[in-house]
């Protein structure tokens, strides 16, 4: 993980703004642009002009929530400490961004409202770990299918005929079971293996809108984006759109989920999250 940035003096209103900080800080700026909805990127010239001013302002606005913006990046401040998190944390960078839900919710002839709440209840909360890498489980059962129950013997940790929990390592050592099944069938283990954001499993690939397998982990390596964009194409796919163009939370959450949604109450979560969100915007 790299260190985070460092300024040698002040950048922004009356500072004194030289230009490789004035750089640093429109890097990071521009690294940010995914928690600042309409802000244009920056050009990274290392000349503090007024845009860059209004950047740092609406950062510190809509961010860190000041009630009198300064325009100023200070050495050891909380603004320079905030504009670091996604330097200094990859998986920062590939959050969902406002026209990710908007651009989902065109696809789907639906409000944004439902885009927020559907990825508010049906997410494995952030799509990545701390490493850059997306979320995953691999499942060995599905392995035992993928390749006829070849490697139960030698891998029992890895393939099996059941379904079970038990050899589960979580977060970042579940790439260790995922990467030594690839190493046996490569293709089999990224379609055993569930994805990012939603946990789309990679046989699942066409139904996300691919063409291939590995196309579809290839994308969800790189962006939350992608891992709605795989959402939404599941969901036309498998025709549930009309469900929650028409709000029909029940059903759309036994299509979704299977005839036990009401165990979990997904359609009750569902249509919270939505008034939520539509009351918000």
């Amino acid at each position: 993980m790299p260190a985070a940035i460092t300024l040698s003096q002040p950048v922004g209103e009356n500072a004194e703004n030289r230009p490789s900080d004035v750089l640093a800080v429109q890097r990071l700026l521009n690294l940010n642009l995914y928690r600042l909805p309409l802000v244009p990127r920056l050009a990274e010239d290392g000349v503090c002009g007024p845009l860059t001013i209004a950047t740092i302002r609406e950062f510190q606005r809509l961010v860190l929530d000041f009630s009198w913006p300064d325009g100023r990046v200070d050495p050891g401040g909380k603004t320079l400490a905030t504009l670091n998190e996604p330097y200094i944390n990859p998986a920062l960078q590939k959050l969902l961004r406002e026209e990710d839900y908007a651009a989902a919710a065109q696809d789907l002839a639906v409000d944004v409202a439902t885009i927020q709440a559907l990825a508010h209840v049906e997410s494995n909360g952030s799509g990545f770990l701390e490493n850059g890498n997306p979320k995953i489980l691999f499942e060995g059962h599905w392995f035992h299918r993928f390749t006829g129950g070849q490697y139960d013997a030698l891998y029992p940790t890895l393939s099996y005929a059941q379904w079970t929990k038990r050899h589960y390592l979580g977060g970042e050592r579940e790439y260790e079971r995922y990467e030594q099944a690839f190493s046996l069938d490569p293709e089999a283990a990224m379609k055993s293996t569930s994805w990012g954001k939603f946990q789309i499993m990679g046989f699942n690939y066409e139904d996300a809108g691919y063409s291939s397998v590995q196309g579809f982990v290839s994308d969800m390596k790189k962006t939350e984006g992608h891992h709605l964009q795989a959402l939404v194409a599941f969901i036309k796919n498998n025709s549930m759109a009309e469900l929650l163009r028409n709000k029909q939370w029940a059903d759309f959450a036994k299509a979704y989920n299977g005839p036990g949604y009401a165990d979990n109450q997904y359609d009750v979560k569902l249509e919270q999250a939505y008034r939520h969100y539509a009351n918000s915007l």
